[in-house]
């Protein structure tokens, strides 16, 4: 079970940080940044796409999300970074990111029960 848990955590992982890249939250694509943000992201932090919403201004927040098994039955996916914590926070509130719809929790349930019975 141990093995399950961890291995469907891992890939809720993945699932939450695939679809972020892509400008998607939990329930559609993210609402557009501001023009004033748009223009910060293109001049400053020369991003190549600066209107596209990814939440990855500096990589920090989205390279701090990692997923562990806590015990026998319990696995969770969290941020090694205070810093990055708090950025998902105040992110997660206006682009909802952190979390997985329907659809991917049918995904990380196949997940586990092909892990468990193998």
């Amino acid at each position: 079970i141990d093995r399950a848990i961890g291995l469907t955590a891992a890939k809720g992982k993945d699932i939450i940080l695939t679809r972020t890249k892509k400008g998607v939250g939990v329930n559609g694509s993210f609402k557009p940044y501001s023009e004033g943000y748009v223009t910060y992201r293109k001049n400053v932090l020369k991003k190549v796409s600066p209107s596209l919403v990814n939440l990855n201004a500096t990589g920090e927040m989205v390279r701090n999300v990692q997923s562990r098994t806590k015990t026998s039955r319990i696995a969770e996916i969290y941020f090694s970074n205070r810093n990055a914590a708090e950025k998902a926070a105040f992110n997660d509130r206006t682009r909802p990111f952190f979390s997985v719809n329907g659809g991917e929790e049918d995904k990380l349930q196949k997940v586990f029960v092909r892990e468990f019975f193998k």
